[in-house]
């Protein structure tokens, strides 16, 4: 996943974008792990782990509903930039991304 908030600084990011998302994700069928960073320039990279053999598209719809449900306490910055997921897929396991906001 990818959020931009412009202007927040990656402590913000934290705070106010990634805390929400993992409270919210943690815990998704199958999920391993998830890790985050907070640039400073104002964008979030979560990539989310999932255990092999997971079907990633079922994974995907499923990080899709959850950062659905997180969008309320999101600031409004971000989420009027809009959230898209990322699915990528290397041999031994599943690795969701998700893209809030534009693309840098």
């Amino acid at each position: 996943m990818q959020a931009t908030y412009p202007g927040a600084n990656p402590k913000s990011i934290a705070e106010t974008v990634s805390s929400p998302l993992e409270e919210q994700i943690n815990g998704v069928e199958n999920m391993m792990y998830m890790k985050s960073v907070a640039g400073s320039d104002g964008v979030l990279q979560m990539t989310i782990t999932f255990a092999p053999g997971t079907d990633p598209n079922k994974a995907q719809v499923d990080v899709q509903n959850r950062v659905s449900q997180a969008l309320s306490r999101l600031p409004s910055e971000v989420v009027s930039l809009g959230v898209t997921t990322q699915k990528q897929s290397p041999a031994f396991l599943t690795l969701i991304t998700l893209n809030l906001g534009r693309q840098v």
